[in-house]
């Protein structure tokens, strides 16, 4: 059997002439997916950590009040104890924030506080690309309810 025989035999079960143009499209469109997919899930986890944040500087901001308002009543009753703005500052460093402002009106105490998103570990304030979701502030009030105050709280009605 000579070379060209050999050829001949082996072009009827290894065709040339067919158009093999989309093989490997389909590994393409996968990859394709699953790097929106991959996005879509890494986006979703930085909503799911900056809301978590947020609700934790809310409620760093209402630990330093109430902290506050309770330090107030203490020296207004025994003329004695901690500052309340220094109480509100350990409440809010303990809850895992920074104290921002305070300020207290015999029992009436306004706190303010910062909490920065924290991404593996590292605050988002110092990675370029998540530079708008900087600290997160929330202000929070602890004390007496005033006549003003409860009637705005009331029914609504005039």
């Amino acid at each position: 059997m000579g070379d060209s025989e050999r050829r001949r035999r082996a072009g009827r079960w290894c065709r040339r002439d067919v158009d093999h143009g989309d093989r490997g499209s389909a590994t393409v469109w996968t990859i394709c997916i699953l790097i929106l997919l991959s996005g879509a899930a890494g986006w979703a986890l930085l909503w799911a950590s900056a809301q978590s944040t947020r609700h934790s500087a809310e409620r760093a901001a209402d630990s330093a009040a109430l902290a506050a308002a309770d330090a107030a009543l203490r020296r207004l009753a025994t003329q004695a104890g901690p500052d309340p703005c220094t109480s509100a500052a350990r409440a809010a460093h303990a809850a895992g924030a920074e104290l921002v402002s305070c300020g207290c009106f015999p029992l009436d105490c306004k706190v303010s506080v910062k909490r920065n998103l924290a991404l593996f570990g590292a605050p988002a304030a110092d990675v370029p690309a998540l530079h708008g979701l900087g600290p997160f502030r929330a202000v929070s009030r602890a004390g007496h309810v005033g006549e003003s105050e409860s009637e705005s709280a009331g029914d609504g009605g005039g």
